[in-house]
């Protein structure tokens, strides 16, 4: 009977799940790393191997293809991701002898019921080591695992130079969890402790204060100490900020129009916590998510809706209008790359442009909600200038925007920790807060913050 790695196997799966059923690669590994079967060492090992593989799949691609004189559509899906596994321990792993690379790869083919396949993975891996792939200068962008165009697309936003950092910024990122704590200081003290007993390292964050980064998780999110007692929940410190920059008072009426699983009314919840927030989440399974966060964080003053935003405001017959509304709308995401990577292999110059539309109308619709005095926060966590300021300048220029102005940011500098003060300066223009990842080791992320004239 041919023996397998186990830890490589969970790696296939979770690759299959991520290439061939859409699901996002953070929410696979936090379910499958809860395994027994798994030690610390081998979370860790999947962990690269996934994001390994999806970082330098457009390169990985082309050196499969190179070897096997076939396009990756005409190899058999499992058999492809196989082959992927294969090739970036080849290319990447030095510590990984190349024979054992090799080798294991057959053996997953039997895992995986592609015994037949076998003697094809084992014949193009040698191939690949036989004959390393030579890049073309017109083939740069597979050097930092993007597309030709969505790496041509970065170079005529910001200069090849930028675009590169900005690409490069994704591969070098250490994988790790940021989260905001919301107890008191000795649950603080309690928590950091029993954290320290199980292993994982905690360190403040960089922007937010009360925020931490843990590294060495042992186990899923759900099962550190402190997450079933609602002591603190996950979030990027980029997003955090919207809760710094927003100008909130008690028993305001806050609107969150894409709450998605809730992390930013938590955020404001904690900066004021007699808001009163509607949530709303169409999707069924981010609705369900965010409720169930509301249950676990124990909130009592979030009104949560199944329902969209147009919908929404449509049937909305109260008297009372919100006092601010928050938008963070769906976008590109060429922000989150570093814990999302697979996002950027199903972007193209003609996906990108479907954004502006949506979010244009998120505005527009968001606007009729407000008081005369509102303020209407807008995000989105992507670098696109097509999503971010240019869609901010066409909504003032439009009979739905024409009434608002931009809030200047430079107070937020104030409210942020100073180690990357100079790099957020550098971030504010007169559209709002523009945050790159190369810059500040957090997410890409966009802020503009308007008030009615």
């Amino acid at each position: 009977m041919t023996t397998y790695d186990y830890p490589r196997s969970r790696a296939i799966q979770a690759l299959n799940m991520i290439l061939n059923q859409d699901k996002f690669s953070n929410d696979v590994l936090n379910t499958l790393l809860i395994d027994p079967k798994l030690s610390n060492l081998d979370r860790k090992f999947v962990t690269a191997l996934v994001y390994g593989v999806l970082d330098y799949l457009p390169l990985i691609d082309q050196i499969i293809s190179s070897a096997s004189q076939r396009s990756p559509d005409k190899i058999d899906s499992v058999v492809m991701n196989i082959l992927r596994l294969g090739v970036w321990q080849l290319e990447f792993a030095n510590k990984i002898p190349k024979s054992s690379a090799v080798d294991e790869s057959v053996k997953l083919a039997t895992r995986f019921n592609k015994r037949s396949a076998g003697s094809y993975i084992n014949a193009v891996l040698r191939n690949v080591i036989r004959n390393p792939l030579k890049l073309m200068k017109k083939q740069e962008h597979l050097k930092y695992g993007m597309t030709s165009e969505i790496f041509g697309m970065y170079k005529k936003w910001f200069g090849e130079g930028d675009a590169k950092s900005v690409c490069n910024s994704y591969l070098t990122a250490d994988p790790r969890l940021t989260v905001l704590f919301r107890g008191t200081a000795i649950e603080k003290r309690n928590w950091i402790s029993e954290l320290n007993e199980i292993g994982i390292t905690i360190r403040p964050g960089i922007l937010i204060h009360n925020s931490y980064i843990l590294d060495n998780l042992p186990a899923g999110v759900q099962d550190l100490p402190g997450y079933q007692q609602g002591l603190f929940y996950v979030q990027d410190e980029s997003s955090m900020l919207v809760a710094e920059v927003m100008q909130l008072k008690k028993d305001q009426l806050i609107l969150d129009a894409c709450a998605g699983l809730g992390g930013k009314s938590f955020a404001l919840l904690n900066q004021i916590p007699q808001l009163e927030i509607t949530a709303l989440e169409p999707n069924q399974e981010r609705y369900q998510g965010l409720q169930d966060n509301i249950q676990r964080l124990k909130i009592d003053r979030i009104k949560d809706l199944k329902i969209d935003l147009q919908s929404f405001v449509r049937s909305y017959s109260n008297s009372r209008y919100f006092d601010q509304i928050l938008l963070d709308v769906p976008c590109s995401g060429l922000g989150v790359l570093r814990n999302k990577p697979e996002i950027k292999l199903n972007l193209s110059y003609d996906t990108l442009q479907e954004f502006p539309e949506i979010q244009i109308d998120l505005l527009e619709h968001a606007a009729k909600l407000l008081t005369s005095t509102g303020k209407l926060l807008y995000s989105t966590c992507t670098i696109n200038p097509a999503e971010n300021e240019q869609l901010i300048a066409e909504f003032l220029a439009s009979r739905a925007g024409r009434n608002f102005k931009v809030i200047d940011l430079s107070y937020v500098l104030d409210l942020i920790k100073p180690e990357y003060i100079e790099e957020i300066q550098d971030g504010l223009n007169c559209y709002g807060l523009s945050i790159r990842p190369d810059k500040i080791p957090v997410d890409g992320f966009f802020i503009s913050y308007l008030i009615r004239k």
